[in-house]
């Protein structure tokens, strides 16, 4: 089952029809990341159905194989030419990266059946084919952002700047001379307009550019009106996704404000250790500064170690039982990677300052202050019952408002759902990697990297927050911007080889950030490490799971 958003105008029926529009995401995304696309598509009097590629949000997965993840395509062209308020003859399939490729795959079965292609941040085949030609019989236009980091695999061409001048390209319009941006090629007329445009975006930015989404509907209404023209600059989803961040910032607040409320109740009132203490950090600002500096560096350093696991990878072809999704297990190995070097970091530290000053397992939060130096599972089992509890209201929550209203809690690739059935089951994999990493990070925020701000102003409360989000987000935001950097200016992604990588690295920058408010919160809170890992390895492993692909397909 191929899981998609039908978006039908009013006014639309039997004996009104409306043309169609098939909106796909690329790799490693939703179809929420689309939405912009989608309600501008809408707006204009088009039926937009907006697809899960299989293997993708809640779509079922296909068999193994590279084909695999090129179908959705086919299917949902199928599907829409079902529809009786459809025009069978005014339908166009619009995609985003691999998106563009599934369109792509798509005309290869039904290509005189379809009207127009738009291909955003994406080509007419890749890996050194080519699906369009000057004799395709439909419309079609390339959208690529001028700092695009996957040109060179779409286009083969190094600098984003200069697609125009991509052999291939030109090959597809059936020109040798380098292609004018903005020139129509062909006629709509005679069905064989083309037209390359280059906007000022990144691959990932190219969601959430004006100038892009303006030009897929502006080709797709000169191709086919819609029921109801409007100039291509006339937008509302800006305002749409500034609705959807305030979700997700509500989201947010609602984890810390619901694990806050239940620790306030009798029950797990008893995980508030009364007597917390702290080594001072005070009399040695350097010592911290230097901590702090070697945590903020290590995530991005080690960010490149483990390449992401794609279908790409060969053992994508058969799938393993214990690496259902191939990028959620590298996240994990760097997860591990990160607390080896955090729990080194922390025995030095604690050799050569903590014990000096008092420093010991309750003092760290490792031990409760009444567990006489023994490992206290009734506390480890109420702090994980909490954890669980809060994580079932954001499941609840997040499963009851997409229910009702179609939409996931997101800003651009920041985004969350509610979890379905295989996306528990992953968890049960991903959780210990993801909980020794933020067991032994909530360890680091406990000893060497806290600061004695007790005080009662409001720059006292605010410092070890902003501190804990600097040293949790500086490093990968650092990384990501250098590779954008180079894209920008040079046309050309700083780390060209790890682009992928580096776009997934965004959502660390708001991830990672997020989980150190949670330990922050959390620690000072009840004086322990357990509710903050516990609460931060089960968000942070859903929000992972839930928005990969799923690479190993018997899991569901």
């Amino acid at each position: 089952m191929i899981h998609g958003h039908l978006f039908i105008p009013d006014g639309v029926s039997k004996e009104n029809k409306a043309p169609g529009v098939i909106n796909i995401h690329g790799y490693l995304n939703t179809k929420e990341v689309q939405t912009g696309f989608s309600v501008e598509y809408a707006r204009r009097g088009y039926v937009v159905l907006a697809i899960d590629m299989p293997g993708h949000g809640y779509s079922d997965p296909v068999p193994g194989g590279l084909v695999g993840f090129f179908s959705g395509g086919p299917e949902a062209f199928k599907f829409m030419s079902s529809l009786k308020f459809v025009d069978k003859d005014s339908i166009a399939l619009e995609g985003h990266s691999m998106g563009g490729w599934n369109s792509a795959y798509a005309t290869q079965i039904y290509g005189d059946k379809i009207n127009t292609v738009v291909l955003v941040g994406s080509s007419s085949g890749t890996f050194g084919l080519d699906l369009f030609g000057p004799e395709s019989p439909f419309n079609f236009a390339v959208i690529m952002g001028d700092a695009d980091e996957f040109v060179g695999l779409n286009w083969e061409v190094l600098d984003a700047r200069k697609v125009n001048s991509s052999s291939k390209l030109k090959t597809s319009f059936g020109t040798e001379e380098d292609l004018e941006v903005g020139k129509l090629y062909g006629s709509f007329e005679e069905g064989t307009a083309r037209k390359l445009y280059i906007a000022s975006a990144s691959h990932a930015g190219e969601h959430i550019s004006k100038e892009v989404i303006g030009s897929a509907v502006g080709f797709v209404q000169d191709a086919m009106p819609g029921l109801n023209p409007l100039p291509p600059s006339n937008q509302i989803w800006p305002i749409h996704e500034l609705a959807k961040l305030l979700n997700l910032i509500g989201l947010g607040l609602f984890i810390v404000s619901f694990g806050s409320l239940l620790l306030e109740t009798t029950y797990f009132k008893t995980l508030i250790q009364e007597n917390s203490m702290q080594v001072s950090t005070k009399k040695d600002k350097k010592t911290w500064l230097f901590f702090a500096v070697i945590a903020t560096a290590i995530p991005a350093i080690t960010y490149f170690k483990f390449k992401a696991v794609t279908f790409l990878d060969i053992s994508f072809m058969e799938g393993e039982w214990w690496r259902p999704q191939g990028l959620t297990y590298s996240i994990a190995s760097w997860a591990l990677l990160n607390s080896v070097f955090f729990l080194l970091l922390f025995i030095l530290w604690h050799s050569r300052f903590g014990k000096r000053d008092g420093g010991n397992l309750e003092v760290y939060g490792i031990l409760p202050s009444s567990s006489n130096l023994k490992f206290n599972w009734p506390h480890f089992g109420k702090a994980l019952l909490l954890a669980s509890v809060v994580f079932g209201g954001v499941q609840g929550i997040t499963g009851v408002v997409g229910h009702m209203f179609k939409i996931d809690f997101r800003f651009w690739v920041v985004g969350f759902k509610a979890l379905q059935l295989s996306h528990f089951k992953m968890m049960l994999i991903y959780f210990i990697p993801f909980f020794i990493f933020f067991f032994i990070s909530s360890i680091a925020a406990q000893s060497y990297l806290r600061l004695n701000n007790d005080g009662e102003t409001f720059k006292d409360k605010c410092l070890p927050y902003v501190a804990t989000i600097i040293i949790n987000g500086l490093g990968i935001g650092t990384l990501v911007f250098v590779n954008l950097w180079g894209a920008w200016t040079t046309g050309e992604a700083t780390f060209a080889n790890y682009t992928l990588e580096a776009i997934v690295g965004i959502q660390f920058i708001v991830m990672l950030p997020f989980s150190g408010i949670i330990t922050t919160y959390f620690n000072k809170k009840t004086g322990t490490v357990y509710v903050s890992s516990l609460i931060n390895s089960i968000f942070i492993t859903a929000y992972i799971i839930v928005g990969q692909a799923v690479h190993y397909f018997p899991l569901r």
